[in-house]
């Protein structure tokens, strides 16, 4: 996987496994989630995350959305 730096000592690696897609990312300490996030819906990621954090402390806001009735 090479590896991606969208922003200074933010470093991501990702790839496609199936319909998912892995990443591998190593995310400097003051890293604002808030700003990364800004002009999305509800100021927030929209992808269900599954992970593992391996070291340190990650806090971001978390916005639930209702089930969509079809």
């Amino acid at each position: 996987m090479p590896a991606e730096q969208p922003m200074p000592d933010y470093e991501t690696c990702t790839a496609e496994l199936g319909e998912y897609t892995v990443a591998f990312e190593s995310i400097p300490e003051a890293f604002p989630p808030d700003i990364a996030f800004k002009g999305l819906p509800d100021d927030a990621c929209q992808c269900p995350h599954w992970g593992f954090l391996f070291k340190g402390r990650f806090v971001a806001p978390i916005h639930r959305r209702p089930p969509r009735s079809s």
